[in-house]
């Protein structure tokens, strides 16, 4: 029995999309069970029912751009080159400010700003 890894197993549900094909022919082109083409199919299926829900509740992964730090080997994204980056983060969003956190910042600090950034104001 070979196991697949994530990426064959995509590649494969977009051929079976692609093929035209019965999940029971394609099954057999592919030696694979018509079982796991099923769950790979639910499992999938699923996975994107939750993507959707998670989009549609405001929740899920943005796009972040890293900044090189000044630290030996470090590299700057394109427009931070010659910025001060005295700091260990900086999360800019485009049109509407940046949150630049220095570097020493206590564990207090940091639980008023996820505070202050979810419109949760802290003491």
């Amino acid at each position: 029995k070979r196991r697949r890894g994530g990426r064959e197993i995509e590649k494969l549900l977009g051929e079976y999309r692609a093929s035209g094909l019965g999940r029971q022919e394609f099954a057999a082109v592919h030696r694979i069970s018509r079982a796991t083409l099923i769950r790979w199919l639910r499992r999938e299926k699923e996975r994107t029912a939750n993507l959707e829900q998670e989009r549609e509740a405001g929740v899920g992964l943005v796009e972040v751009t890293l900044a090189g730090n000044g630290s030996p080997g470090g590299t700057a994204s394109p427009g931070w080159e010659g910025r001060d980056v005295g700091y260990d983060y900086a999360l800019e969003w485009p049109g509407s400010g940046r949150l630049q956190v220095r570097r020493g910042f206590d564990g207090g600090e940091v639980q008023r700003l996820i505070g202050w950034l979810r419109g949760q104001p802290r003491p």
